[in-house]
């Protein structure tokens, strides 16, 4: 079975309306009639790595990040994180481009969804694809 997985973040916007966008400006367009998931971290992907404190510090053993109970929340969650990895000498530890990829193969995907409910909804679609 093919699945098509659209992920596009909310950038501060509706995720509702961001999905209706991506999937005329996207999938309509493909012709693609089979299981597809679009899915919307609310304000940034970020939000879904903020979720999980022990994926950025297994990855960043120096930044010492306690976590926040709901990244969602959290607006522009790639600043914010930045800005809370800011070492003595003013210089973020964390860089998304660097690091999302390498936090993202650690990410505990339990407590990710218990903290985004945008990434609870995408757990609950990988288990039971359907068309859109």
């Amino acid at each position: 079975m093919t699945r098509v997985i659209v992920c596009h973040d909310a950038d501060s916007n509706d995720p509702t309306k961001v999905r209706e966008k991506v999937i005329k400006a996207v999938l309509h367009p493909s012709g693609f009639s089979g299981a597809a998931c679009v899915t919307i971290p609310v304000e940034e992907i970020e939000a879904w790595i903020i979720a999980d404190e022990a994926a950025i510090t297994a990855v960043i053993p120096s930044f010492k990040f306690t976590g926040h109970p709901s990244p969602e929340t959290i607006h522009d969650p790639k600043e914010w994180l930045c800005r809370q990895s800011r070492a003595s000498n003013g210089k973020p530890l964390y860089s998304p481009a660097t690091f999302n990829p390498a936090v993202a193969k650690e990410l505990r995907f339990e407590v990710v969804a218990k903290k985004c409910p945008s990434f609870k909804a995408f757990m609950n679609w990988l288990n039971n694809p359907v068309p859109i």
